[in-house]
C-alpha cells in the first residue's frame, strides 16, 4: 500500500468515526462498503486519544452504528469490546459516563462481549463503567458536555450485573464505596434522594449497595428503602 493509499485510508477512517458518532448508518455502510475501501482497518483505526469508530457510536448512544460495525462481514466484534483507549476507558465506560442504556445493553449482551472483563476493567485513573455511571446519576458533567434527562437507570444496569458476577470480598465491597463516594461528589446528590419523587432504580441500587457492603449512605436514606 502506498502513501496514497494510505492518506486515503485515514481519510475514509475519520469519515468513519465521524458518522458513528452522528449516528449516521447510511453513511457508514457507503464508506465501508466503497470499492476502495478496507473495511476491517478502517473499522480498527484510532484516533488521537485511541478511540475507534465503535467506541464513537458508544459515546453517543448510537446503538444502530454500533450494530452496523458489529455485523459488518469483516468486523472482529470481540477486538471491538475489549478495545481500550490510551487512558484504559473502554466502551462500555463512554456509553456510562453519558448513560445510554441500551447501548451498555448491547455492550454487556453481545455474544462476543466478555461483560466480567468489561466491568471489572478501570481507567488509568482506576475508575470503572459502574463509577462512571454513578457519576451520571449524581448529575457530574457528561463527556462532551450536553443537557441530558438524569437517570439511576445506567448504574442500576451495572449494579446488578457486577453483583452477578462477584463473590463477596473486600475488593467488590470497596468498589461499592468508589460508586457510593461518586454519588456523594454530585450535584444532584440530595436531589437525588427526595422521597416525594418516586424512583424505583434508585431504590433498588441502593440495595445493592447495602448488599455490598456499604454502611456510610446517608441514614434517613437507607432506613426509608430498607423498611
Amino acid at each position: 500500500m502506498d502513501v496514497a493509499d494510505w492518506a486515503g485510508l485515514l481519510w475514509a477512517g475519520l469519515g468513519l468515526d465521524w458518522a458513528a458518532l452522528g449516528g449516521h448508518v447510511d453513511a457508514m455502510r457507503v464508506l465501508l462498503n466503497h470499492s476502495c475501501a478496507d473495511p476491517a482497518v478502517m473499522m480498527m483505526l484510532k484516533s488521537n486519544r485511541g478511540s475507534t469508530a465503535f467506541m464513537y457510536g458508544a459515546q453517543d448512544g448510537h446503538v444502530n452504528a454500533m450494530r452496523v460495525l458489529l455485523d459488518h462481514p469483516l468486523a472482529d466484534p470481540a477486538a471491538m469490546m475489549r478495545h481500550a483507549r490510551r487512558d484504559g476507558w473502554n466502551a462500555l465506560m463512554v456509553a456510562a459516563q453519558n448513560g445510554h442504556v441500551d447501548a451498555m445493553r448491547l455492550l454487556l449482551d453481545h455474544p462476543f462481549a466478555n461483560p466480567a472483563t468489561m466491568t471489572a476493567a478501570r481507567s488509568t485513573a482506576g475508575t470503572s463503567a459502574l463509577v462512571k455511571a454513578a457519576r451520571f446519576a449524581a448529575g457530574q458533567p457528561t463527556k462532551p458536555a450536553r443537557v441530558v434527562t438524569r437517570s439511576c437507570a445506567p448504574l442500576l444496569l451495572l449494579l446488578r450485573r457486577v453483583a452477578e458476577a462477584s463473590q463477596p470480598s473486600d475488593a467488590y465491597n470497596a468498589h461499592m464505596s468508589q460508586v457510593v463516594e461518586a454519588l456523594r461528589q454530585g450535584p444532584r446528590f440530595h436531589e437525588m434522594f427526595l422521597f416525594d419523587q418516586p424512583d424505583d432504580a434508585r431504590d433498588e441500587c441502593v440495595r445493592l449497595l447495602l448488599a455490598g457492603g456499604v454502611t456510610d449512605l446517608r441514614g434517613r436514606v437507607v432506613v426509608r428503602i430498607v423498611h
